[in-house]
């Protein structure tokens, strides 16, 4: 069962997928020679074709052998109810505080997104992984990231920046002055 639940956290960090998204996900969605996998974005119907990361593969090959029916991760309810009371367990086991409240199976969709804005993922590619037809879904990401104009001020007052230069000066790049 603890299997169970790290693979299904693992695809919902790295598919960026809603809980129910992935516990829909088939077999047949997947596809080991092309090494895709179909997610099937239930909010707004946009699916995505995604490419499988090597430790999402490793969890969908070894989850295939052992299938029991069509469903990756087949569920004990068959009206299509999602359990997510397990994940209380997990978090508590994990030693986190839920002092601040509770952590929903959607924060691994959001720590995706941010994780992928941080890494320098333009904005519109993060919108079609997620699936959002609108780009004001996905900007409510951008709000964890420092801002260029915050960077920059940081910059010139450290001194790494003279008048004139902020126009040149590249963020992640402070610029050295001969002194």
């Amino acid at each position: 069962m603890r299997q169970d639940n790290q693979d299904i956290l693992v695809c919902l960090l790295h598919l960026g997928a809603r809980i129910t998204e992935a516990h829909n996900l088939k077999c047949s969605d997947i596809n080991f020679e092309l090494n895709t996998i179909l997610v099937r974005r239930l909010k707004r119907g946009n699916d995505c074709l995604l490419q499988m990361t090597n430790s999402l593969r490793a969890i969908m090959e070894r989850r295939h052998l052992t299938r029991i029916n069509n469903k990756v991760f087949p569920t004990k309810h068959d009206d299509g109810r999602t359990n997510t009371g397990w994940m209380k367990d997990v978090v508590k086991r994990s030693g986190v505080s839920l002092d601040g409240g509770k952590i929903p199976s959607h924060t691994f969709r959001h720590s995706c997104a941010t994780r992928l804005l941080r890494s320098g993922m333009d904005i519109t590619m993060v919108q079609k992984f997620l699936g959002h037809k609108e780009i004001s879904s996905t900007m409510v990401y951008l709000h964890t990231l420092p801002s260029e104009v915050a960077s920059r001020a940081a910059a010139v007052f450290d001194g790494d920046l003279m008048q004139g230069d902020c126009m040149k000066h590249q963020v992640g790049k402070p610029k050295t002055l001969a002194r």
